[in-house]
């Protein structure tokens, strides 16, 4: 059967996720090692071991308040769909295993678990997932419209481009309700399949239930929010290395590499974010030893926590499903 074949797809990811993401530690642990290495790695070591380590314990909690933010945004979403679980909670932040993945598109594994737990079709589920990313993505773009004045020298000109890019995501959003799209996809897909396209109309219904005013506002705002978070969190570490810069230009700085990071789609943004942070590290002067001790702090306390703390919840959300079946 059709369910059999998706539940076992979804077994199958998250046995396999445990390699997966061993693959993607070997991978950053070499290229920090690089990292410190070209900078100078008796220097990088110091500067590690004179880091206030409060200061990390105060990033990992707004990195975490930002989870719980983008939480709350996730049972929004599925309340709206009318979805219910007691394993919600459990599965978003298993999601969060899936950060090294490109564009975080890896995060549609939730629907696989809420498959598995509740036996949802991932059809009426996966609209959540893209609202969640499409509101990261224009919570993303506010954020930049807002800091980008402050730290390009055409403000004028780096204001139409922002604005223009939210505009094009609108657009893109009403075009993907619309019942011109819905039969564009399935004409494509009969031609392909021959088969009845019952899931792609649920997944239809389910994105005109979440396209509207209040859902994106919402969504983005959220998207904003958590964003703003983990800005703070590289603003705070370069001040804890002693180097006064203003808070808004380190806004911009976090915003634009994150931008060329899902740009790239390169998994986890490796080596696109460690490079852009180091050019405009450079940028405002603070010697290489120190930069690179920033980045690695900063990945640690963003990227990896994120990894950690969503492969163990998922191990947890296996270990319950299957009390549960049993």
């Amino acid at each position: 059967m059709e369910t059999d074949k998706e539940y076992d797809a979804g077994v199958y990811v998250i046995k396999n996720l445990e390699g997966l993401i061993t693959k993607f530690a070997i991978f950053g642990v070499l290229l920090y090692f690089l990292i410190i290495v070209l900078a100078d790695a008796s220097h990088v070591l110091e500067a590690l071991r004179n880091f206030n380590l409060s200061i990390v314990l105060l990033s990992l909690v707004l990195v975490f308040i930002g989870y719980i933010i983008r939480m709350r945004r996730w049972t929004y979403l599925l309340n709206l769909l009318k979805i219910r679980s007691k394993m919600n909670r459990l599965i978003f932040f298993s999601g969060l295993s899936m950060t090294i993945t490109p564009g975080k598109i890896g995060e549609f594994l939730k629907c696989f678990l809420l498959k598995r737990a509740e036996g949802v079709d991932k059809s009426k589920t996966a609209p959540a997932v893209v609202m969640e990313r499409l509101g990261d993505l224009i919570g993303f773009f506010m954020l930049l419209l807002f800091a980008s004045p402050f730290f390009i020298y055409r403000p004028v000109q780096s204001i139409t481009a922002v604005s223009l890019l939210i505009l094009a995501i609108f657009i893109f959003l009403a075009v993907l309700t619309t019942e011109w799209f819905t039969k564009k996809i399935e004409s494509i897909t009969l031609k392909i399949t021959g088969k009845k396209l019952k899931k792609t109309k649920q997944f239809q219904r389910s994105m005109k239930r979440l396209f509207n005013k209040q859902v994106i506002v919402y969504t983005s705002i959220m998207g904003s929010v958590s964003w703003f978070l983990e800005g703070i969190v590289l603003w705070l570490i370069i001040s804890g290395f002693g180097f006064r810069v203003p808070f808004i230009q380190v806004i911009s700085i976090f915003s634009l590499c994150s931008l060329l990071s899902g740009i790239s789609m390169i998994p986890g943004g490796f080596g696109v974010v460690e490079g852009s942070l180091y050019f405009f590290l450079s940028y405002l002067k603070i010697p290489l030893p120190v930069a690179a001790s920033i980045i690695i702090i900063f990945r640690l306390c963003t990227l990896w926590f994120a990894v950690i703390l969503g492969t163990l919840s998922l191990h947890l959300f296996d270990r319950r499903v299957k009390k549960l079946k049993n």
